[in-house]
């Protein structure tokens, strides 16, 4: 009787491990980050560091598929998309963030920041991080802000040299199609 409760007990475990090394392991969970800029500028550096980030921190079962150089949309688009669920992650402007929330088109107000220094001392600091992601979370449902960034501020290119406000008199300017931006 003892040898048959040995032979039961092998076989018992020799099973569960053959469930278990049987078991298919569970696939990996897609989402789609998308963005209007090149792979090859700052949004595509961004795009891999997510993207490895995630897959580290998730043992490979997160992983990014990146949709980048407007392949799903221009920003506004894609901003609909993320809205609607269709994609999870998007790099926008605040400028494009303001046709969901308004109250975003703050950041892009006309000299709100004196210099560049000043623009990237803003974005650090937390408070301001912290505004704007309560400011997003309350005004578009189901959206989060994970980081507050920037690429710089803003340049106009003309065939004519621009220094001063002035310079820019009766020249036509494309601008962002925000209320701030006017």
């Amino acid at each position: 009787m003892s040898n048959l409760k040995k032979i039961l007990g092998a076989v018992a475990a020799a099973s569960a491990i053959m469930m278990t090394a049987g078991a298919p392991a569970q696939e990996a969970k897609h989402y789609r980050f998308a963005y209007d800029q090149p792979k090859t500028t700052g949004y595509g550096i961004l795009g891999d560091i997510f993207s490895d980030k995630l897959k580290e921190l998730s043992k490979g079962s997160v992983l990014i598929d990146q949709y980048p150089g407007a392949q799903l949309g221009q920003e506004p688009q894609v901003l609909q998309l993320v809205k609607a669920g269709d994609v999870e992650f998007c790099i926008s402007s605040s400028a494009n963030a303001a046709t969901l929330s308004p109250q975003a088109g703050v950041m892009s107000m006309h000299f709100l920041f004196r210099s560049e220094g000043h623009l990237i001392k803003a974005i650090a600091d937390p408070g301001v991080s912290t505004a704007v992601k309560a400011m997003i979370a309350d005004t578009v449902q189901g959206a989060r802000v994970i980081a507050v960034a920037t690429l710089g501020l803003r340049n106009m290119y003309s065939k004519r040299e621009i220094k001063k406000i002035d310079d820019i008199r009766g020249l036509k300017v494309r601008v962002q199609a925000t209320p701030t931006e006017d």
